[in-house]
């Protein structure tokens, strides 16, 4: 293969240096579009602030605008830059954020939620939450099932059990039915905040309710129980799931010897390990973790 000539490696090397400014150029002009277009809506909050229409005017701003995660995140950052002055900024900004999850070409990242919760400052500021849920209801705004959503997602990735329950249980104001992905939510964020001694209520609230528990419910229920020492309930719930047509896998026999093994309590663990190599399912089937599991609890016996 004949060697490139010295003006061919200088034209080759131009080339890409050529190719390497305008891929920069590029991205600091869409940069720039962003942040222009997350200024307008920005402009449009601040203008509207209280105003009961605000939705459809951002609404209406969307006709030549595409919106995308991008300008969401904008939006916030320069949110959270204003509220430094101003605390209802940041009340704006949580209005714009589940207003632009529930646009229909729309959906909220799980990164978006983190991004929301620490521009918002929500773990410090969490009575934003209901705040909104009072102007929603004062100026007779229409609210669905999927703006709790929204605002239980914020709770999850906020650590936020108690206002989640809150929320859950304002849902009825809005004639929005709760169903089983908002209990499941809930039940999640308990599990997750070891805050298990709350879930028995929720469980007979959602029955109470007419709804059947599914897959997700009994596991996170389950988790939550188990986690708080709860080991009895949680052992209840285990029983259950047959009959409302769930099979127990691996997930939930590990939460409950996950809880077994933390109260102590070694006996009901390796009933449970037995219960699980005698399982003809085999998503029920010990694994890795459910051995290193019991070997862990079996050291600390020991020492």
């Amino acid at each position: 293969m004949a060697a490139f000539s010295p003006f061919s490696r200088r034209l080759c090397s131009e080339t890409l240096l050529l190719s390497s400014l305008l891929s920069r150029l590029l991205s600091s002009t869409a940069f720039a579009a962003i942040d222009d277009t997350a200024s307008g809506f920005w402009r449009l909050l601040r203008s509207n602030s209280g105003h009961p229409s605000l939705e459809r005017t951002l609404s209406r701003s969307l006709s030549n605008t595409k919106l995308s995660a991008p300008i969401v995140e904008s939006v916030l950052r320069q949110s959270s830059a204003a509220a430094a002055k101003d605390d209802g900024d940041r009340a704006l900004a949580l209005r714009f954020f589940v207003w632009a999850g529930l646009q229909p070409n729309h959906r909220h990242s799980a990164a978006a939620y983190v991004a929301a919760c620490d521009a918002l400052h929500l773990p410090r500021h969490p009575y934003f939450l209901s705040q909104l849920l009072d102007s929603y209801r004062a100026a007779a705004f229409p609210v669905c099932v999927k703006t709790f959503k929204i605002l239980l997602n914020l709770c999850r990735h906020g650590n936020l059990p108690d206002e989640a329950i809150a929320i859950l249980r304002r849902m009825p104001e809005f004639n929005c039915c709760p169903d089983n992905s908002s209990y499941n939510a809930v039940l999640r964020l308990l599990a997750d905040a070891g805050r298990g001694r709350a879930v028995p209520a929720l469980l007979e609230e959602m029955t109470e309710a007419g709804l059947i528990p599914d897959a997700i419910t009994y596991v996170s229920a389950v988790r939550g129980l188990s986690a708080s020492g709860q080991i009895g309930a949680a052992r209840g719930l285990h029983g259950q799931m047959r009959a409302n047509g769930c099979v127990p896998n691996v997930v939930v026999y590990s939460a409950l010897l996950d809880g077994a093994c933390a109260c102590g309590d070694l006996k009901s663990a390796m009933e449970l390990l037995v219960e699980m190599e005698r399982e003809l399912e085999a998503t029920c089937a010990p694994n890795v973790v459910t051995y290193t599991c019991l070997i862990k609890c079996l050291c600390e016996k020991v020492s």
